[in-house]
């Protein structure tokens, strides 16, 4: 058995958390989920990615790898990363299936981790139509966001967000149902009379279901026979502030899944605004899933399933997203001011640019370490080799 939700021992796959399956259906089903989810997974996966070999870095070599340029001939390398990120974001997990140099995706509400003692993972099962298939560990790439509860199943936004997504999709119906009664709130009919019969009363609900309900009816005059007042008994959305508790829905969803409002189409307070969202949009939320992207395909796929040394990693190129480009240009004049200083060396600049600008590699020279002094830029001393 597992931490967490217990699970099945043996050569059987764990149980699956409750309503796994669910939590991708609510993708069709959430206009901000859909929205937040969307845009992470488009602009996740329209980053040109290379392979790079990492342990000469005065010569790093790029590689062609078959199945992360052309997975399968279903699916591009861009449809494959765009459903891993999809599924990453509303389950917190996400497979591929390795067949030589093909890569496949599979649902992840259909595979289950077989969990190992001493290994961790025997291996995979997958059902389909009452049908087991099992994989080896080398056959399948995991993908998860990290869970504290449970080291077989990963946990999503969606997951954190999940009161909100009910809460706003239990308003949006609260409000259609409004409608749908042509905005009259439920009530009762009250009468003077001290009985009615039976007859009578079934009448009168049909009577009023057929002049006053529904959309082509909304906001008529009700008109109601002698005897007969109109008593509300529901509190109207308006009164309930429905908007302003849709709205906290919204700001919560988007909240989880790290999604400023200008990136789905909400208006901001100036255009400084909107440019520090998009950009922080990336530093925080789209670059950090591409480092551990980079880390799993590195790990599972480019070293264990191919055999290839530690010194292939993926990255990713940014060069040509406008949102980080004046980030990058402040930190550009900030180098070159350190430089000029007297306090950088050209190589220590360079170094300081590959950290924090990961599409730009630039090399490091041999007589780049000597520091310059601000006049004349005469030398003023060595920097420490930047390799040792």
């Amino acid at each position: 058995a597992r931490l967490g939700q217990g699970g099945r021992v043996g050569d059987r796959g764990l149980f699956l958390p409750e309503n796994y399956s669910n939590f991708l259906g609510v993708y069709a089903n959430s206009v901000w989920v859909y929205a937040a989810v969307w845009i992470i997974a488009t602009n996740f996966s329209s980053v040109p990615m290379y392979v790079v070999d990492n342990k000469g870095e005065d010569d790093a070599k790029t590689f062609s790898i078959p199945g992360l340029e052309y997975p399968n001939e279903f699916m591009s390398a861009t449809d494959l990363r765009e459903a891993t990120s999809i599924s990453i974001e509303l389950l917190g997990m996400n497979y591929w299936e390795i067949v030589g140099d093909e890569i496949y995706w599979i649902r992840p509400d259909k595979i289950k981790p077989i969990p190992d003692g001493r290994r961790f993972i025997k291996g995979y099962e997958l059902e389909i139509n009452g049908e087991i298939e099992k994989f080896k560990p080398e056959e399948i790439v995991a993908f998860r966001s990290f869970n504290p509860n449970d080291l077989y199943f990963g946990v999503s936004p969606l997951a954190a967000a999940r009161l909100s997504v009910d809460s706003d999709y239990d308003g949006r119906y609260l409000f259609r149902k409004f409608f749908e009664n042509a905005a009259i709130p439920a009530g009762v009919l009250e009468t003077d009379y001290p009985s009615i019969s039976d007859k009578l009363r079934e009448q009168l609900q049909e009577d009023f279901k057929n002049v006053y309900q529904g959309l082509a009816r909304a906001f008529e005059p009700m008109i109601l026979p002698a005897g007969l007042k109109w008593k509300n008994i529901q509190v109207s959305p308006q009164d309930l502030s429905m908007i302003a508790f849709n709205q906290l829905s919204r700001e919560e969803i988007l909240g989880a899944f790290r999604v400023p409002p200008i990136l789905v189409g909400l208006e901001t307070a100036n255009f400084a605004t909107a440019r520090e969202q998009k950009a922080t949009f990336w530093q925080n939320n789209i670059m950090p899933k591409h480092v551990k992207f980079s880390d799993t395909v590195g790990l599972q796929y480019l070293r264990r399933v191919l055999e290839k040394d530690l010194g292939l990693k993926v990255k990713f190129d940014y060069s040509q997203i406008g949102a980080l480009q004046d980030a990058w240009k402040e930190l550009g004049e900030f180098v070159v001011s350190l430089k000029r200083s007297g306090i950088l060396s050209a190589n220590e600049s360079r170094m300081i640019v590959n950290t924090f600008m990961t599409a730009i590699d630039l090399t490091t020279f041999k007589g780049g370490n000597v520091i310059y002094g601000p006049l004349a830029d005469s030398p003023v001393g060595m920097a420490p080799d930047p390799k040792s």
